[in-house]
C-alpha cells in the first residue's frame, strides 16, 4: 500500500562502489506504483546522524555542514535524525544548511505519540531558518508488528524528483493514524497540550515497564 519507501542505510560500512550497488538495487526493486528511494544516514562528527534522502552518490566527509551541502548539491533531502540522541541540541549553523528535523522517530520516540521536545527544538530553530520542516520516520531496523510513523505526501505520481519536491515544499503530513502533524510542526494550544500530556503518560508507562523488567 506504499507509494514510496525512503531508504536511509547507515554510512559506517559504505564505499563509493557499495553506493553504486545499493542505488542499482533500489532502482531494480522499484515498480511503477512504488518507488524505492535510496538514501544514507551519515554518521558525522560528534556522532551526529544526518539523513540524505534521494541521493545517488556517497561521500566520506564527516563534517555535518559539508555533508548537508553534498546532499543539497545532489538535489537530495537533508534531515537531522532523532534529535533526542543529542539532547535536543543542534548547532544553528547546521540548522541553516538542512531541510528539517526528524521530529518523530518511531525507534527513539515510540510509535504512539510525537515528541513535543523535538517539536520545540524545531520551532526554536525556525527563528534562524524559517524553511525548516518537520519530518518523521520508522527507523526500521526490523519489520514491525504494528503500523508505525509514516508520511502522507501530496504528489501526483511516484517519480523521485516530484516526491522530493513535495517533501521540500512541505506537501506532506507525519502520522501514525492517530496523531497527525503538518510539515511545519505547527500546533494550536489544545493539540500541543494534548501531545504533551500523552507524551508524559507514554514516558511514565515506559519507565514502569523498564523497572518491572529489571525487577
Amino acid at each position: 500500500g506504499y507509494g514510496v519507501i525512503g531508504m536511509s542505510e547507515h554510512s559506517d560500512t559504505f564505499t563509493a562502489k557499495k553506493m553504486d550497488e545499493y542505488v542499482e538495487a533500489c532502482d531494480r526493486a522499484s515498480s511503477p506504483t512504488c518507488r524505492i528511494m535510496p538514501g544514507i544516514e551519515f554518521t558525522c562528527t560528534n556522532n551526529l546522524h544526518l539523513i540524505g534522502l534521494g541521493i545517488r552518490q556517497y561521500t566520506a566527509a564527516k563534517d555535518p555542514i559539508q555533508v548537508a551541502e553534498f546532499i543539497q548539491q545532489q538535489g537530495g533531502l537533508a534531515i537531522v535524525a532523532h534529535p533526542e540522541r543529542y539532547g535536543y541540541q543542534i548547532p544553528v549553523e547546521l540548522a541553516q544548511a538542512i531541510h528539517g528535523l526528524e521530529i518523530w522517530n518511531a525507534g527513539y520516540d515510540g510509535r504512539f505519540v510525537p515528541n513535543d521536545r523535538s517539536l520545540k527544538l524545531l520551532n526554536d530553530l525556525r527563528a534562524k531558518n524559517r524553511s525548516l520542516l518537520a519530518y518523521g520516520g520508522q527507523d526500521l531496523h526490523r519489520l514491525p508488528k504494528h503500523p508505525q510513523v509514516r508520511l502522507i505526501v501530496s504528489c501526483e505520481d511516484v517519480c523521485q524528483d516530484k516526491i522530493l519536491m513535495a517533501l521540500k515544499e512541505g506537501a506532506f503530513v507525519v502520522t501514525n493514524g492517530y496523531f497527525q502533524l503538518d510539515a511545519l510542526g505547527t500546533l494550536g494550544w489544545y493539540n500541543r497540550e494534548k501531545i504533551v500530556a500523552a507524551r508524559r503518560l507514554y514516558e511514565l508507562g515506559m519507565a514502569i515497564r523498564d523497572n518491572w523488567i529489571r525487577a
